[in-house]
């Protein structure tokens, strides 16, 4: 059955963080699993890890997945190891005002030429993912807080955290960079009307 897009929020890391969780519990194995009752956090979010005592979790971020109540996990590989309690601090985000459509495009990969002298048919390997893009639209608003801060991220060097939530409960989340925030575009018994294009950076994780 098909979902409905209608309600997709999009949202855009502010690089900052937000109210720490303590005395958090983990189960240790890949994913890690961790334990905090009435933790808050929501499918997509970016986490970094401290204090745990562990070198596979402190200084380390991920994205959080498999969400219940009290449990949440990051795709950060603790098979093995014994650790006590830590913090997980989550990043806190911008709201993307008005978007009105969104898409994420794969980028290709390369294809790495093995062929050599004694061939038959043209052999290859292929190279590394590439996250491809992501790109929306919006209804230009200047006084929005979350297209303001996209613009400034437009003139900066740096990449920031992004999370496509979907009303299915779903998202798509992924680091990028504005490479281009066009607008704002007039016409003629129309609206003001603005395009972004964001570069993917690493992993696209879906949860």
């Amino acid at each position: 059955m098909a979902l409905a897009s209608q309600g997709t929020i999009l949202k855009m890391g502010k690089a900052v963080a937000g109210a720490a969780l303590t005395t958090v519990a983990v189960e240790a194995g890949y994913p890690s699993v961790f334990t905090k009752t009435a933790h808050g956090l929501t499918a997509g979010r970016k986490v970094t890890c401290s204090d745990f005592g562990n070198a596979k979790l402190d200084g380390l971020s991920a994205v959080v997945q498999f969400v219940t109540d009290d449990t949440f996990a990051l795709a950060l590989d603790t098979t093995g190891e014994t650790i006590g309690t830590g913090t997980v601090t989550p990043e806190t985000y911008w709201t993307i005002g008005e978007v009105t459509d969104c898409d994420r495009a794969a980028g290709d990969r390369t294809e790495i030429d093995v062929t050599h002298l004694t061939s038959t048919s043209k052999e290859y390997l292929l190279g590394l993912r590439d996250g491809g893009t992501f790109t929306f639209s919006v209804n230009f608003l200047f006084g929005d807080d979350g297209q303001t801060a996209v613009r400034e991220a437009e003139a900066s060097d740096d990449s920031f955290h992004w999370i496509a939530e979907y009303p299915s409960g779903n998202t798509c989340s992924f680091d990028g960079f504005v490479k281009s925030f066009t607008g704002p575009s007039a016409e003629v018994d129309g609206k003001l009307s603005g395009s972004v294009n964001v570069k993917i950076t690493g992993d696209v994780v879906f949860a």
